[in-house]
């Protein structure tokens, strides 16, 4: 806590401390005071700062630490103190999270992951001029890092927690780009971006593990990596686990302004609007469409079963081909928004891959269509008979042509199954446009999302 209504300047010389004060009638007044009889309890001379009448905390005490929370708490600018001084948080004077109180004191939010090593040594450093005098704006001293220290401890022990696999995504400039994008020159670069990131959190380096695979975004210079956080080897109360180190480092990214990231030669890079974001495995990820998968599969195994019991001679397995269909007709079209959304440039290429299949399905089952009704006439009759069936089948044939052999399948002995069998020269035909589906379908798409 800061006095701010007078100035007053402290000078040590052999045993003696000399006070210099300013007075509000604009003159000084200077004295001297013997250091042996120095009260060792008064703030000003453990501070050695005589604009100092406390703090909180204050000099040595331990504080505890939210285990399990992103809240901040009140505090000044933090350095880890270990055998090195580590820049843990800084705050300009100027930052929104500084506020004057009762223009005595000053309070400062601090970050939890500022704090996130357990019982170690905490300093506080204020810059010489960070305050000043509101009636004349006179620049008052500051407080050395080595003073005003404290300890942290948790506020409940952490349960343990099993390994979190993590994304992070790095803006890079073109010569970081570059290298990131060899496989020649990327181990350098996620090397140094690790060792930056465990200065940073801070972190064992046997915790985390950097995934030498990136995802390349095509914008911007964007490109994703992934990380795995490992859980301590035993719980011996100063490791933190796994979800708060996922809480910290996410905090440290999306205020990498206030931290050691923003001078780190890749961790600069880290995109604050992004964070670290958990990648979640692969039940949580496809949690409800492996559900609608299973529902799938007992709803067709049901029709399937029942279509044996009706009739047995038809080929009731023609149900899964039908469902397939359907499925590839949706995947096709999830396929070009997806597209859209993640690549814009590859939109185009995507649509075509979808569009010109579709466009030559259709031709093709229309020509077929017509061919056995004009010379089948056992065919023409049916069709008759089973126009909307006929309408169906034809849209479904748009994603696979081989949809046309489903007429004549005699599930379950339904008479809309039961179409006289296509002639050899439309059978070779569907054939041959499946084939040629496979150039102008599978094939492309395959490629687009590799």
């Amino acid at each position: 806590m800061f006095d701010l209504t007078s100035l007053n300047g402290i000078m040590q010389k052999k045993l003696l401390l000399w006070s210099v004060n300013f007075n509000n009638d604009q003159s000084w007044e200077i004295s001297y005071h013997s250091l042996d009889l120095t009260d060792p309890a008064d703030s000003r001379f453990i501070f050695q700062n005589p604009s100092i009448e406390g703090t909180y905390p204050i000099i040595n005490e331990t504080i505890q630490v939210p285990s399990a929370t992103a809240t901040e708490r009140q505090l000044d600018f933090i350095y880890l103190n270990n055998d090195d001084l580590i820049l843990r948080q800084i705050i300009p004077g100027q930052s929104e999270f500084c506020q004057l109180i009762n223009k005595t004191a000053i309070s400062i939010k601090v970050f939890v992951s500022t704090l996130h090593q357990i019982n170690v040594k905490y300093g506080v450093k204020v810059d010489n001029n960070a305050i000043k005098i509101l009636s004349n704006g006179e620049p008052l001293l500051g407080i050395s890092e080595r003073i005003w220290t404290f300890y942290s401890s948790l506020e409940t022990p952490e349960k343990s927690a099993d390994q979190v696999t993590i994304t992070a995504r790095l803006i890079l400039d073109d010569e970081n780009y570059k290298k990131i994008s060899s496989k020649n020159s990327r181990s350098i670069i996620l090397q140094t971006l690790k060792d930056e990131l465990v200065q940073a959190i801070p972190i064992d380096p046997e915790r985390l593990k950097l995934d030498e695979k990136v995802q390349n975004e095509n914008t911007n210079k964007q490109v994703l990596i992934s990380a795995t956080i490992m859980p301590p080897s035993e719980y011996n109360g100063n490791e933190r686990n796994t979800n708060s180190i996922l809480k910290d480092l996410d905090e440290l990214i999306k205020q990498k302004k206030y931290n050691l990231i923003s001078n780190g030669k890749i961790t600069r890079f880290l995109d604050e609007y992004y964070g670290a974001q958990t990648l979640p495995d692969f039940w949580t990820r496809y949690e409800y469409q492996l559900i609608v998968l299973a529902l799938v599969i007992i709803i067709v195994g049901c029709a399937i079963f029942y279509a044996n019991y009706r009739c047995s001679e038809g080929n009731n397995l023609s149900i899964i081909k039908i469902v397939v269909i359907i499925f590839d007709l949706v995947l096709d079209i999830l396929f070009v928004t997806t597209s859209a959304k993640d690549a814009l440039h590859l939109f185009v290429f995507s649509l075509l891959s979808v569009v010109i299949p579709i466009v030559f399905n259709m031709t093709i089952t229309i020509y077929s269509l017509i061919q056995e009704i004009i010379y089948n006439e056992n065919f023409n009759n049916w069709c008759k008979k089973n126009s909307l069936i006929i309408s169906i089948f034809t849209i479904l044939s748009s994603a696979d042509v081989e949809a046309l052999h489903v007429l004549s399948s005699k599930i379950a002995g339904f008479n809309v199954f039961s179409a006289p069998p296509l002639s050899n020269k439309i059978s070779k035909l569907i054939f041959w446009t499946g084939c040629i589906n496979i150039l102008l379908e599978d094939i492309p798409q395959f490629i687009i999302q590799v």
